[in-house]
This record gives C-alpha cells, structure tokens and sequence, in this order.
C-alpha cells in the first residue's frame, strides 16, 4: 500500500429501513441521494509541512451524480485520498449488493479508483474492494483488482481501458456469525463478472465499531515534497446498497 500523504473524508449519517427479504438499505427508493454528501479533512496524516484543507478537494452534488475533484489547488507533492462514505446500521447474516457506475474525466490525473464496502468491528477493519489503477507508471495500469489479507499481493480481476467512459460495477459480500465468516462472493464491471468467495482483508482500526461504503478518489502519486502536481477526478451515479438475508 502506498505512503498516503493526506487523507479527505466525506461522509454521511443516515437511518437504516429494514424490510422481509431483499432490501434497499437507507430511505431512497432508487439510489442514494449523493447531495447528501460532505467533506471534512482528516490531518492525522499527510506530507511533513502540509495540512490539508477542504479547499484541496471541490465536490459537485446533484442528486443522482457527485464529481469530486482532489488536489484542485495543484499543490506541488501533494497525494489525497478523498472518500465519499456513507454510514449504514449493519447487520450480520446478510448478503449485501453494493453498486452504481464511475467515470474518471478526461483530463484527471488519477493514482486509483476504490470502491470499498467497509465493516470495522473490535477494532479490526473487514474490507471488499474494487480497485481501478490508472498511473501509466504502474505495472497495475488499466487493471481492475481487489485484495484480501496480503495488501501487497493483488489479485487481478479484469483488464479495464484508461478512458472517460461510464462503468458499471457490483460488488456481493457474505457476512455470517456462526461460524463468523466476511467473504468477498464476487466482483462484476461491465457486466464482466469474477467469483471469489474469498475471505475480506483485515487491518487494525482505532475505532471499534463502523460499517461504510466508501467511493474513493487519489490524484497521481508524485512523491512526498515533489514539486509535480497532480489533479484527480471522479463521477459517481445511480450507488445503491442492497440487503438480503444469510442464509
């Protein structure tokens, strides 16, 4: 995992509608509504001399479509990461559906798209990732991958072209308690889809509790005091979250 040298968080709090069978999770009908969203700044990370600002990212909010981009100001070695997150009340013995569509811009200067479904519990972060790599310096270049405990051993699951089109993706997690299970049950872009049923990731948290889903943004890494400056884009629409019962 790369050095991250600033971190932006937007999230958004919201009551869960539970329902018999499928679900949507939340109080849309069709999507989220993605105006909701907002930023803040965390400062616990970041390049020695550099304190990040809400002002290093610019967020578009329609209802159905949110632009983010990072590092607006084009300051010189600066790496973000901003996350679009929303909070949701989890439930265990659930299947959950996370979708929508992402667009990276034409004139973005990206590091990576990633798509996270996030559970934190007992202070052990659980994570089901879709990541698009688009640094023409990365030997990940244009691949859609994901990961699970190893974060430096990628598992490729599609070749994705660098481009400005809509993509489509669907991200299925298996949650259990009995046995307690967190499993990765596929991946789908473009209506190219990759079973795994492979355990999710775990990483120290110094939280103890959360569960988000989490659409994330990095500009082009240019090496912590660089002088290079890299912009970073991205397009979100029609995110929904789906629950189903386990088993």
């Amino acid at each position: 995992m790369k050095k991250v040298t600033a971190l932006l968080v937007l999230s958004i709090a919201f009551l869960g509608s539970l329902q018999l069978n499928a679900v949507i999770v939340g109080d849309y009908q069709n999507h989220m509504d993605l105006r909701e969203f907002f930023p803040s700044v965390d400062a616990s990370v970041g390049c020695p001399n550099i304190q990040p600002q809400t002002s290093d990212i610019q967020v578009t909010k329609q209802e159905n479509l949110l632009s983010v981009t990072v590092n607006g100001n084009r300051s010189g070695g600066f790496y973000m990461n901003a996350i679009m997150s929303k909070k949701i009340q989890f439930v265990d013995d659930s299947i959950y559906v996370f979708s929508g569509a992402f667009r990276k811009p034409l004139s973005a200067e990206n590091e990576q798209l990633d798509i996270n479904l996030q559970l934190v519990e007992n202070y052990t972060e659980y994570h089901a990732e879709i990541l698009w790599d688009l640094n023409p310096y990365n030997v990940l270049y244009q691949k859609v991958w994901t990961r699970g405990q190893d974060l430096n051993k990628p598992m490729i699951l599609f070749d994705l072209k660098d481009d400005s089109n809509w993509h489509s993706f669907k991200l299925v997690a298996r949650y259990a308690s009995n046995p307690k299970r967190r499993v990765m049950e596929s991946i789908t872009v473009d209506g190219m889809t990759r079973r795994l049923n492979l355990p999710m990731g775990t990483l120290p948290k110094a939280w103890k509790s959360s569960f988000f889903t989490m659409l994330e943004t990095t500009n082009r890494y240019p090496v912590c005091g660089s002088v290079l400056a890299f912009e970073g884009k991205s397009e979100w629409k029609n995110i929904m979250l789906e629950r189903k019962p386990y088993p």
